[in-house]
């Protein structure tokens, strides 16, 4: 056919598919005339978090005992348990909570025989001090951290790259029209994509990891929504053909920027965060796989009682239909008393007239009978099978669900033993954010420590031990003290300054205590006439 005829019947001609599969290319691989929507930018940011896959009993039995384990799987069905089952999710959301993220603060690098001799020096001290506390200010740290701890739960490691922006604020003044604005640094932990990232070494800080760059060809990828540096790591991966020499595992983080195929290497020093749930073992399975199992045997046992109950609710009422005491001659043996069409109709009125839980086999009858299910070994089996659950979840299992009781300090050291499993964890955040407040500094580096459990007998305890050594003497950093208070250390240290300087002091009035009042004082409480005085007061007033 001719070009004329082809154009037409409908068919393309060459030019045309041609630009058709290029502006598609260009479409899906994010180049000119991308094409970005409110719903592809939510899904991006759902495929983050990772896959869900729908498993069974023998997928997850035959997986669990393969040597090399798909990781990628395991993560997957943690994915559809954490959305499927609401214990799950709650043991999830239960060890991240353990977590209060209280940190305190020490300088490593002051001489404070010098420091003390010169005001200079303290006044820089007292300045690098501050800057800290701006940064844990400034810094959502107990939200993202406990994000973090979320993910590695689920997935086993998590990766987040740290964010340094700056935001406009006012001065509060809605009178003058001329607000002055200034600029303030705001510090955040974006989350970054599971499947593109993977774990390729380790320093003194943290695991290490690569990042896949396709991720930012995907279509609706804004690489303006992540940090600057992923620009040059664009330029490095695509355009820079010299760069992929320069890709050595055990490059230092200053010199992680080498290049293989479409991965890129990450560091500490650009941003890059890696939290894994096992320091020992990162590429291990999720922290909860082996509670996959029980997951699914819920939902099969719930099945169960739930069938259980269906019947136990329903009745049978039976009898024995009568036969004819005495045949007649020309009558077959064993007949009936009653016609089957007779029968027929009174079972049709019975049935009408009986609640829907009953079945009426045969109406009217004798020796008539009335029988249910028996409950009585599978009243509770759905209950049992969530302790279950729940036990093998965690040590405090009664917190996540529970039917029966446990005594205080029982409940006390289940919680202290499940905090413990999750304690190591603090570890990596004060190698990573002390790095990061550490680079607010001029001078003097400080040493971040991060302890604390949410629950109170946890934080009383703590404050205890804090207050002994107060006791004795010991008088440690004011932020050591803002656990006793309850408070964040730079909100603590701010509420000591205002106390002292503000006069704080003077806003507060001493109460008149009626053992020092004088009876003759107008103050205090009222004194008793003579006739409701016992005589021996009357004698004293004498």
């Amino acid at each position: 056919m001719t070009e004329t005829e082809n154009q037409r019947n409908g068919v393309l001609t060459n030019k045309e598919l041609t630009e058709v599969i290029q502006m598609a290319s260009q479409i899906y691989n994010g180049g000119y005339g991308r094409v970005f929507s409110p719903q592809t930018s939510n899904q991006l940011l759902i495929e983050r978090t990772g896959d869900v896959s729908i498993p069974t009993r023998d997928k997850v039995r035959k997986l669990l005992a393969q040597t090399d384990k798909d990781d990628e799987l395991l993560r997957a069905y943690n994915g559809f348990a954490n959305t499927y089952s609401l214990l799950y999710s709650r043991t999830v959301d239960y060890y991240a909570g353990l977590l209060n993220f209280d940190y305190t603060i020490a300088p490593i690098n002051a001489k404070w025989d010098e420091i003390k001799k010169d005001p200079d020096k303290m006044k820089e001290y007292k300045e690098d001090e501050d800057r800290i506390y701006k940064f844990f200010e400034r810094f959502a740290y107990k939200r993202d951290g406990r994000t973090l701890v979320k993910k590695a739960l689920l997935n086993g490691k998590a990766f987040g790259w740290f964010r340094n922006t700056i935001c406009a604020t006012n001065n509060m003044d809605m009178v003058d029209d001329n607000v002055k604005t200034k600029k303030t640094a705001g510090y955040a932990i974006q989350t970054m994509p599971f499947q593109y990232c993977l774990i390729t070494g380790q320093d003194e800080n943290e695991y290490l990891y690569d990042i896949n760059m396709n991720w930012f060809l995907q279509a609706g990828v804004d690489i303006n929504t992540y940090d600057p540096i992923f620009r040059q790591y664009m330029k490095d991966t695509f355009v820079y053909d010299s760069v992929a020499k320069t890709y050595v595992p055990s490059a230092p983080a200053c010199k992680r920027n080498g290049v293989w195929g479409q991965w890129h290497q990450t560091s500490l020093q650009d941003g890059a965060i890696c939290i894994v749930a096992d320091y020992t073992n990162p590429e291990g399975s999720p922290f909860l796989t082996p509670l996959i199992n029980n997951i699914l045997t819920d939902g099969e046992i719930a099945e169960l009682q739930r069938d259980a109950d269906m019947i136990a609710a329903k009745g049978i009422l039976y009898g024995q239909i009568p036969l004819l005491d005495n045949q007649k001659s020309g009558e077959v043996a064993d007949a009936m008393a009653w016609k089957p069409e007779t029968l027929t109709m009174f079972l049709a009125l019975v049935k009408a007239g009986l609640d829907r839980a009953i079945t009426a086999v045969a109406m009217p009858t004798e020796n008539n009978k009335f029988d249910q299910y028996d409950l009585s070994d599978t009243k509770d089996m759905y209950g049992t099978q969530l302790e279950t659950t729940a036990g093998n979840a965690a040590s405090a299992s009664r917190i996540i669900y529970s039917s029966g009781k446990a005594s205080q300090e029982e409940l006390r050291l289940q919680v202290q033993t499940d905090y413990n499993r999750v304690e190591p964890l603090y570890r990596q955040f004060e190698k990573i954010f002390g790095y990061f407040a550490n680079k607010c500094t001029r001078t003097y580096k400080f040493a971040i420590t991060f302890s604390g459990c949410t629950y109170d007998f946890m934080k009383k305890q703590e404050s205890e031990n804090i207050l002994k050594l107060a006791d004795k003497g010991i008088v440690l950093h004011p932020s050591v003290y803002a656990k006793v208070a309850d408070m964040p250390a730079h909100i603590f240290a701010k509420s000591l300054e205002a106390g002292h300087y503000a006069g704080m002091a003077d806003l507060l009035t001493p109460l008149i205590s009626i053992h020092t009042a004088s009876a003759s004082s107008a103050q205090g409480r009222p004194t008793m006439d003579v006739g409701d005085r016992s005589e021996s007061a009357n004698n004293n007033y004498e």
